[in-house]
């Protein structure tokens, strides 16, 4: 955990030290959050300090927000507390992690698949800054780790807190739910059903607000963010139907990304057959639903698909760790500069 924290430090003042582009410049040392605000930070800070008060909005799950609001309390501005947020639940998810994965693996295992899943760029990125990673991986992996120790209440809960982080976090709680159902436990299924239960009253709260009949759908279709093609549009139906498209770059990046993290959801069933199926099915909504160029964001923070990565070695993870490291730096460093980096 320190050695974590370090890294962030070292990220921070190599980041706030840079010029950035228009409006800001060099930043100044009370606008030290804008290393971690930017992008999608600001729709979580404006929810959490007006609510939601146009149809764009409602693109965001309320998890998030709700816990900007709980730090505001603490430290009045929304901005530093969206960084707050962001950062503490972007750490907090990595000590669970490690006491998952020593369920599957011994100590040294587990502690060098945690800095592989950690240091993975994107995900160090994302759960840096004013984002919902954090969150989403917190509040998964302990829902999956209570449900482990058969604390099966405080996962459901959990659970449910992953999914109005965001929308895919329904499915864990689903295939739960479908696995007492098919051992007859029905009571356990229904104590899995509470994720289902704050979704649909998310969704009627939406409707009386809007009068959409589902407004993060709504807000995803008719609003700024409907400028977007999953995978399934972007290639598979142009192959179907015979229509032309160019690869860029870029295309043929995430392509290479979709097939080893195929190869690696699959080999999750090795680990544990729930889990695998868990991974599979987010792979697939993610196909049919995460904008194309937003997998190499989404896919990485499938937790299972890193406790079928056994590394023994230390100088294999320090090498991985550095390199990935510098690479976190120079997306964070777009990321900052307005560019695309999921």
């Amino acid at each position: 955990m320190i050695f974590v924290i370090v890294t962030k430090i070292v990220a921070f003042l190599y980041l706030f030290n840079l010029n950035y582009i228009e409006p800001y410049g060099r930043l100044t040392p009370d606008k030290w959050w804008l290393v971690f605000h930017r992008w999608d930070s600001a729709f979580y800070d404006r929810i959490a300090s007006f609510g939601y008060v146009d149809l764009k909005h409602w693109a965001f799950l309320p998890a998030f927000p709700a816990m900007i609001k709980a730090f505001m309390v603490l430290i009045g501005n929304s901005a530093v507390a969206t960084v707050v947020a962001g950062l503490f639940s972007g750490v907090l998810w990595i000590p669970i992690y490690y006491k998952t994965a020593t369920k599957y693996m011994n100590q040294k295992l587990a502690l060098n698949s945690t800095l592989l899943f950690l240091f993975f760029p994107t995900v160090y990125l994302f759960t840096s800054v004013g984002y919902t990673e954090g969150l989403w991986l917190t509040t998964t992996i302990a829902g999956w780790y209570l449900y482990m120790r058969g604390k099966h209440f405080s996962s459901s809960i959990a659970l449910a807190i992953s999914t109005l982080t965001r929308v895919p976090g329904i499915i864990l709680p689903a295939i739960i739910s479908l696995r007492f159902l098919t051992q007859r436990r029905i009571r356990m299924a229904f104590v899995y059903s509470l994720s289902l239960v704050f979704l649909i009253a998310w969704i009627c709260y939406g409707f009386f607000d809007t009068g959409e009949l589902i407004a993060p759908l709504a807000a995803q279709q008719k609003t700024v963010w409907n400028s977007h093609l999953n995978f399934i549009e972007l290639f598979l139906m142009r192959l179907v139907n015979s229509s032309p498209f160019t690869w860029s770059t870029r295309d043929v990046f995430v392509i290479l990304m979709l097939s080893l993290f195929l190869y690696l959801s699959l080999k999750v069933f090795s680990v544990d057959k729930t889990l695998g199926v868990y991974s599979i099915s987010l792979f697939v909504f993610y196909l049919f639903s995460a904008n194309f160029l937003s997998l190499p964001r989404y896919l990485p923070c499938t937790f299972p698909i890193w406790l079928g990565i056994r590394e023994e070695k230390k100088s294999v993870t320090l090498v991985y760790v550095i390199f990935n490291f510098l690479l976190a730096l120079i997306l964070w460093s777009q990321f900052l500069n307005d560019g695309w980096v999921g």
